[in-house]
C-alpha cells in the first residue's frame, strides 16, 4: 500500500469525512483540489481503501502477452503400444509442434507393431 501517513493529519480527517458521504475518489479528489490541498492520486486511493477496510487491489495482468498468461506450458503425451512384441509405455513433455512431429516420427519408425493409445 501507498504511505497514508504521507497525508497530513487534517487531510486525513477531511478525506474519511468525505468517504463517510459516499464520495468516490474521484470527487474527493476535485474537492481536495479546489480547497488547494491536493493529494497524488495513487495515495488517495490507497487511503480510501484503507478507510473503507478493503483489500489491496489485485496486480493488473492485462499488459501481460497472452501467450505468458494463458495455461500453454509444457505438456506430457504418452504413447502405449506393442512396441518390438512388448507392451511400452513411451513418455514424451514439450510444446505443440514438437510433441506432433514426435508422434508422427513414432507411428512413422515402424518398430511399434501397433500404438495402442496416445493420451495428453
Amino acid at each position: 500500500m501507498k504511505d497514508a501517513s504521507r497525508i497530513p493529519l487534517k487531510k486525513q480527517l477531511t478525506i474519511k469525512r468525505y468517504v463517510r458521504e459516499g464520495y468516490s475518489a474521484n470527487e474527493i479528489q476535485r474537492k481536495l483540489k479546489k480547497q488547494h490541498r491536493g493529494v497524488r492520486r495513487t495515495v488517495l486511493l490507497a487511503y480510501v481503501r484503507k478507510v473503507k477496510r478493503k483489500p489491496p487491489p489485485k496486480e493488473p495482468r492485462k499488459y501481460m502477452p497472452k501467450s505468458r498468461t494463458s495455461g500453454k506450458g509444457p505438456k506430457t503425451v504418452v504413447i502405449s503400444g506393442v512396441y518390438q512384441g512388448r507392451y511400452f509405455r513411451h513418455r514424451r513433455r514439450g510444446r505443440g509442434k514438437d510433441l506432433y512431429y514426435w508422434i508422427r516420427k513414432q507411428h512413422k519408425s515402424g518398430l511399434w507393431d501397433y500404438i495402442d493409445n496416445i493420451t495428453s
